[in-house]
C-alpha cells in the first residue's frame, strides 16, 4: 500500500518537477508559520478547507505516522485542465506548514498564479494571527 501511494505521489509531482532541473520551480510557495502548537490533524483540517472551497480531492497523504508528527497532503483538481497540484506540509517541530500551488504547463503555472492567494485567505481564516511568507525554492539535479 504504501508502495504504491509513493508510486502515485512521485508521478503526480513528475510533471511539473522535470520543467524545473537546475533552476526555479514553477508555482507560488508560502510558509504559514503558526503561532501556537497544533495537533496533529491540522494538515487534514486545511485540506478540507481546500477541497470544501475548490474542486480538489486528494490524491496522496502521508499522516503523522513518525514522532516528529510530520503530515503532507497532495491534492489536485481532480483531473480537469490545466492540471493543479497543491501540497501541504506539516512541520510541528517548527509550527509550520509549506503550502506549494504548482501548475502544469504555461496555462497551470497562470491558473496556480491566480488560485494561490484564494488559498492563502483560507489559511488565514483558519489561523488568523499566521505569518505567511512567499519563497521560492530552487533544485538542481543533485537535489534542492
Amino acid at each position: 500500500m504504501f508502495r504504491k501511494l509513493s508510486l502515485l505521489a512521485v508521478t503526480a509531482h513528475l510533471p511539473v518537477a522535470c520543467s524545473s532541473f537546475g533552476g526555479e520551480v514553477s508555482g507560488v510557495f508560502y510558509y504559514v508559520q503558526l503561532q501556537q502548537s497544533q495537533q496533529s490533524s491540522v494538515c487534514m483540517e486545511l485540506a478540507s478547507d481546500l477541497s470544501a472551497s475548490f474542486p480538489l480531492r486528494v490524491v496522496d497523504q502521508v499522516l503523522p505516522t513518525r514522532p516528529s508528527g510530520q503530515c503532507i497532503v497532495d491534492l489536485d483538481n481532480k483531473g480537469q485542465a490545466p492540471r493543479i497540484l497543491t501540497t501541504i506540509v506539516w512541520d510541528p517541530g517548527n509550527r509550520r506548514f509549506s503550502l506549494r500551488v504548482w501548475g502544469s504547463g504555461q496555462e497551470g503555472i497562470s491558473t496556480a498564479r491566480e488560485l494561490a492567494p484564494q488559498f492563502i485567505a483560507i489559511a488565514r481564516k483558519r489561523f488568523p494571527d499566521a505569518v505567511i511568507t512567499n519563497y521560492k525554492p530552487t533544485f538542481s539535479l543533485l537535489g534542492p
